[in-house]
């Protein structure tokens, strides 16, 4: 297999990489990079097969760590091999990286330490001519319906506003989970200008709901949602999304990723995100594949393997 860092610009890496996750694309990685990463960005040739790589570098002491969080985007020819992981964690080799950290099938190495499970993730295939109502579940649709008779007064704006970035955070506190910080934000809308926007329901000075996206080549992503304690049971966020949905189909987006879901633990989350209509994909588990062969088996660290990954990552 031929590895070459790219010599493909920023329009020519999105063109490429089309309507893949966020992780693939190039404002991905120099958000990353503004955070104290170095990205690298490879082109994989073997035969007819072509793949890109954006990798995340970072230290943890004296140990170069190479992330890779959705593995290679193969864009023509058969796929994954085994051994493209391999390979491509000899030629960061060069660069001072000990490890690579990305998903994989099967363990790709004997003693490559497994960093997380698989995740399921909700995944809404976009059509510029299809009708995507007809794909609505029916009770996601009835509550749609209702919140549509309700008269609810909703807007769209580019970018995401500080006070929802606030909201958010402290809604990320009162129910216990994790997002990206609000310094990851921050870089996007300055390195991706233009490529967000948020949509909010009630009046322009108390809004009660909100929903942000951000776009990536003909991909987009739900980046969080917020709901006020004090907000009317009126399906607002079905609305929301709803809305968000026939605005990147205008764009032409092909893909809009929905984020992970746990049915066990955030079961109402989960409906929600399928009842628009969106299959469910499974991301391998994480390796960490070491030289020589041999992961390394202190690569795991106490909190699943997190500290080695760039700052923020998908809910």
């Amino acid at each position: 297999m031929e590895i070459t860092d790219t010599a493909l610009r920023r329009s020519q890496w999105e063109t490429k990489v089309g309507g893949a996750a966020l992780q693939h694309g190039w404002a991905y990685g120099a958000v990353a990079a503004r955070h104290g990463a170095t990205c690298r960005r490879f082109e994989l040739r073997d035969g007819e097969r072509h793949g890109l790589a954006q990798v995340i570098c970072r230290s943890l002491g004296p140990v170069g760590i190479g992330y890779l969080p959705l593995g290679i985007r193969w864009i023509s020819g058969d796929g994954s091999a085994p051994g493209d992981l391999t390979s491509l964690r000899q030629a960061l080799s060069a660069q001072r990286m000990h490890l690579l950290v990305a998903p994989s099938e099967a363990r790709p190495q004997r003693w490559a330490p497994r960093l997380s499970t698989p995740r399921e993730m909700a995944v809404l295939r976009l059509d510029p001519g299809a009708d995507q109502r007809a794909a609505l579940q029916k009770k996601w649709r009835n509550r749609l319906n209702v919140a549509e008779r309700s008269g609810l007064e909703t807007r769209l704006d580019t970018g995401i506003p500080v006070w929802l970035v606030a909201a958010e955070r402290a809604q990320q506190k009162r129910r216990g989970y994790g997002n990206f910080t609000s310094g990851w934000i921050a870089a996007w809308q300055k390195l991706a200008p233009g490529r967000s926007f948020t949509i909010e329901a009630g009046p322009e000075t108390s809004p009660f709901a909100a929903m942000s996206f951000l776009l990536h080549g003909q991909g987009a992503t739900y980046f969080l949602g917020w709901r006020s304690e004090t907000s009317p049971a009126c399906h607002a966020h079905n609305l929301l999304m709803w809305r968000a949905i026939l605005h990147l189909q205008g764009l032409g987006v092909v893909r809009l990723d929905l984020g992970q879901i746990d049915r066990r633990a955030a079961p109402g989350l989960a409906r929600f995100k399928l009842g628009t209509g969106a299959k469910i994909e499974t991301l391998p588990a994480l390796y960490a594949i070491g030289p020589s062969g041999r992961g390394r088996s202190g690569a795991r660290d106490a909190d699943g393997g997190r500290a080695f990954l760039p700052v923020g990552s998908v809910k």
